[in-house]
């Protein structure tokens, strides 16, 4: 199972700079964190990978389940053999390589579902197109967190996104850096909720949920599956005991 510790967290109290680097849905996304001190190596980190995975041959593919996985597998209620999640790999994708985990197996098509660490986004590929990872590749942390955005439903209360939703969604997030600020988690799959904050031409600040909202393509959730961040706790000053006495800025 992947080490939750190469995860990437968010900060909590407080608005930092992020890059939405793949976008599932409105109310889906993938962030990147460029002020991050781990960021700037992650170009270093695409080159190399780049330079091994291109080879036609030298790096093993990833094994089948069933040959190589053992370890990794187990039994449902009808006994089959399934693919436990999670397993560290590279996949491609563009003109390049990058890092994966597993989300499922296809046994019939002998394909596997996989999520993008750094850059995020999901694909299913044939197992044969995957490759194992060198350990030295294995350093950094995953640079994109799966997100979810805070405060909106779909306008007809479905969990499907109008095109003129996800147009808009876009128009305020790609290609630029904008500011996030983590309210809380999902109380069963712990993604973090934000809100998102663009600026447009004018320095106008804007939250690209009530821009949703203000343009009737959303409406406001039902905040019940949201576990909240607590609050920080406000620093103790100690009082002056005895003779002592207080500082008082003049």
């Amino acid at each position: 199972m992947i080490d939750n510790l190469l995860q990437l967290t968010l900060p909590e109290g407080e608005r930092f700079q992020v890059i939405c680097s793949s976008v599932i849905d409105v109310d889906h996304f993938f962030l990147q964190q460029p002020q991050h001190p781990s960021f700037s190596a992650l170009r270093r980190l695409d080159c190399y990978m780049l330079g091994v995975y291109m080879q036609p041959a030298g790096v093993p593919d990833l094994p089948k389940p069933i040959d190589g996985w053992r370890n990794f597998m187990l039994f449902d209620s009808i006994h089959k053999l399934q693919l436990i999640t999670d397993k560290l790999c590279v996949a491609p994708a563009y003109d390049g390589w990058y890092r994966a985990v597993t989300v499922d197996y296809y046994p019939e098509e002998d394909e596997v579902l996989m999520k993008y660490v750094d850059y995020g986004g999901y694909s299913r590929l044939p197992r044969s197109d995957l490759r194992q990872i060198r350990t030295d590749f294995m350093s950094l942390p995953f640079q994109a967190t799966e997100c979810r955005l805070a405060h909106v439903l779909p306008v007809d209360g479905s969990t499907t996104w109008c095109d003129e939703a996800m147009e808009l969604f876009l128009s305020l997030i790609q290609d630029r850096i904008v500011e996030c600020y983590v309210i809380g988690y999902h109380i069963n799959d712990s993604k973090p909720f934000v809100e998102l904050f663009t600026t447009d031409s004018n320095n106008r600040v804007e939250r690209v949920d009530n821009a949703l909202l203000n343009a009737n393509l959303a409406k406001a959730w039902d905040p019940s599956k949201v576990r909240p961040v607590l609050p920080r706790p406000v620093p103790v000053i100690p009082t002056p005991v005895g003779n002592e006495e207080a500082f008082v800025a003049d």
